[in-house]
């Protein structure tokens, strides 16, 4: 839905990647945002100071893993960002942010770059052959 909205807002084609979308709204993934979330509630759960949802929590992760939501996220989440169970409670969720960019090849990155000038040109931010910035969006969106 998140990426259907951007689109939209963007003006762009229904086919876009939307591998492209978080480079050119400057916005990470909103499946990292979610991440994020969970992994500093997850963490707050492991320090409370009330017992029963520290034990529910640690329960969850180290003996349930896949048979309870808490568990099985956990596990996800270790398994997309590349650290461990045992890492979980001191991970940053800044090495989430990190993810995204470090996951993403040069040449996307390159163009990301060049859509948003185009975009920046469509829209009259700067003066070019309107038809040819159509076609090249599209292009480069689709490809």
């Amino acid at each position: 839905m998140e990426s259907w909205n951007t689109q939209s807002l963007w003006g762009l084609p229904r086919t876009a990647h939307n591998n492209l979308l978080p480079l050119i709204s400057c916005q990470p993934p909103l499946s990292d945002v979610i991440a994020k979330r969970f992994i500093s509630y997850v963490q707050r759960c492991l320090t409370s100071d009330c017992d029963i949802v520290n034990y529910v929590v640690q329960y969850g992760i180290w003996f349930g893993r896949m048979s309870l939501p808490v568990g099985c996220s956990v596990q996800h989440c270790c398994n997309k960002y590349g650290f461990t169970v045992y890492d979980f409670a001191c991970v940053s969720t800044k090495n989430i942010d990190k993810y995204f960019l470090q996951n993403v090849g040069h040449g996307t990155v390159d163009i990301a770059r060049m859509l948003l000038e185009l975009i920046f040109i469509r829209d009259g931010s700067l003066y070019f052959n309107l038809p040819y910035v159509l076609f090249l969006i599209s292009y480069l969106f689709t490809m």
